[in-house]
């Protein structure tokens, strides 16, 4: 990534949940500085491979740091400008634990709930420049 620093967003490529959560991100954010790659892909072998626990869900690298669970979904949103700055900072409210259960239980549900998908929806549409993998 020879380019200005950005967010690379890890994701469940099976996940429709992920996928749709992944079209409306990049429809709705103001800055572009995020990127997205599948957890299963080149990047995330890369960028991961020495964390033995993280989750199957979304993973966010933000250059320094990884987060997880409700970390990286408040990484998103602060990401993302405009008024999800201001949910991010209501949402900084909310305890780590509480936000983290609340993250697991959809995770975990995720599949029954959404359904899942052969391929990544981002890729083929207008923004498959975003794309890592």
């Amino acid at each position: 990534m020879n380019e200005v620093h950005r967010t690379i967003v890890f994701f469940d490529g099976e996940c429709l949940l992920c996928n749709r959560t992944l079209l409306w991100i990049v429809r709705n954010e103001k800055s572009q500085k995020m990127v997205f790659a599948p957890l299963k892909g080149i990047q995330a072998q890369m960028l991961l491979e020495e964390y033995d626990t993280l989750p199957d869900s979304i993973i966010v690298h933000d250059g320094m740091n990884i987060l997880t669970k409700s970390h990286a979904i408040l990484h998103i949103c602060k990401e993302m400008g405009g008024i999800w700055n201001i949910i991010h900072v209501i949402m900084k409210i909310i305890p780590k634990s509480i936000s983290d259960i609340l993250y697991d239980i959809i995770a975990k549900n995720r599949y029954a709930w959404f359904g899942t998908t052969q391929e990544c929806l981002l890729k083929n549409g207008p923004h498959n420049n975003r794309c890592l993998d």
